[in-house]
């Protein structure tokens, strides 16, 4: 999102097709807010792929797109490069191929920052180590020596809530409709977002990825548990998983996969917002590299003084899998491969 969105000002949600394959489309839905005496303004975009199936549940060709007005080429061009984004990142996924050659390096920094914070709470006589009797509500954080900066394991971001399908929220195809499924998942990321950073202090920025992977059948037990999977400078990942609960045999069945990128505030507004906002920031600088303390204190304008999240340190593999896929999904966004259209 770009802008906030003001409850006094219209909203309108453009559509189009933003890209044609054998069987697929991108439709993408841009939203500006209509202020009474001023220009409009661009809030976010989003896109959305659908696919084409006939009676039979089998792939059926859709028409190509032709046009010969250069702009409507050029955002065909970029929906085009997206779907082949998509493919690769499909097929560079966690679940068919393994971690890249620097992810593997990450991984065993990632062990040495996990045993050096073990070596640290045992030193400090308040291990916050996960076990059967611990719970999983309480935030509690530690500094590490390595860092100075606040770290937390994992698990101790997670949230849950179960929800039961009502008939009042089914589709015309008689399943549970999918905008329901993504306001719980994002009231839950919300909760997991705040619980984080503080309510005071956080901004929704960015959805990088929503899987359909089952429909949601009327009756059932769905079941949402979402975590902090990746953080850096003043960004959060945050990874939303729904699950289909059979109550007779406790199976639980993935529905969709959620994935959302907050951020602090920035300290003008924060300051703004809230007068009692901590000092504990991280001054991030172009000329920080180089280490001249000088020239950071000099020029203003190279500097920006941001909120830095608290660390989160995977400890199992499975968490170390989700650790590396929020940061993908932070690398894409920060990437510019978003394309947007104001």
């Amino acid at each position: 999102m770009f802008a906030d969105i003001s409850l006094n000002n219209d909203l309108r949600l453009q559509a189009y097709l933003s890209y044609v394959g054998r069987s697929s489309m991108e439709v993408t839905i841009d939203m500006i807010s209509i202020p009474h005496e001023a220009d409009p303004v661009f809030i976010g975009t989003t896109h959305f792929v659908m696919v084409a199936r006939n009676k039979n549940g089998r792939a059926s060709a859709v028409h190509p797109i032709l046009s010969k007005n250069p702009e409507y080429k050029a955002i065909y061009q970029e929906g085009e490069e997206r779907h082949h984004k998509r493919r690769a990142r499909s097929s560079a996924s966690f679940e068919y191929a393994p971690p890249l050659a620097d992810e593997i390096q990450l991984i065993h920094d990632l062990h040495k920052q996990s045993r050096a914070l073990e070596k640290q709470l045992l030193i400090n006589q308040a291990s916050i180590h996960p076990s059967v009797h611990s719970t999983k509500t309480d935030l509690a954080t530690t500094a590490d020596d390595m860092t100075q900066q606040p770290t937390i394991w994992m698990e101790r971001t997670v949230f849950q809530n179960t929800k039961f399908m009502h008939l009042q929220n089914r589709n015309i195809h008689g399943k549970i409709f999918g905008g329901y499924i993504m306001r719980a998942a994002f009231e839950l990321a919300w909760v997991t977002a705040v619980c984080f950073l503080g309510e005071d202090n956080t901004v929704f920025m960015y959805v990088h990825d929503i899987q359909f992977v089952l429909p949601v059948n009327v009756g059932s037990i769905v079941e949402f548990k979402s975590a902090v999977v990746y953080s850096e400078s003043n960004y959060i990942v945050v990874q939303v998983e729904a699950m289909d609960v059979n109550p007779n045999t406790r199976q639980h069945t993935r529905t969709n996969l959620f994935s959302y990128i907050f951020h602090t505030k920035d300290p003008e507004t924060a300051n703004r917002d809230n007068a009692d906002a901590s000092d504990d920031v991280a001054l991030i600088s172009s000329s920080e590299a180089d280490g001249d303390s000088k020239n950071n204190n000099n020029n203003s304008t190279a500097a920006v003084a941001v909120r830095a999240a608290p660390l989160v340190i995977p400890h199992t593999y499975e968490q170390i899998i989700m650790y590396l896929d929020g940061r993908r999904s932070l690398r894409t966004m920060l990437s510019g491969s978003c394309t947007v259209r104001p």
